[in-house]
């Protein structure tokens, strides 16, 4: 049997230039982000859960990432 995955909560928002995305854990561990030019698609483990999401992109980006 799988366990399925929990959406974290997250708040998302695109400019021109820029994608915000804020995910609304702790901890955060075993994390992978995956952008492509029409999607953000995100799974990590917070407190022993597993957590995953996928947006939808408004417009296509360029895929560079950067964390801060």
């Amino acid at each position: 049997m799988t366990t399925a995955s929990l959406h974290p909560i997250i708040k998302w928002a695109q400019r021109k230039d820029k994608i915000f995305i804020e995910v609304g854990l702790r901890d955060i561990q075993g994390e992978s982000v995956n952008l492509t030019p029409t999607a953000i698609a995100f799974t990590g483990d917070s407190a022993g859960k597993k957590y995953a999401f996928s947006v939808e992109l408004l417009e296509e980006v360029v895929p560079e990432v950067h964390f801060g």
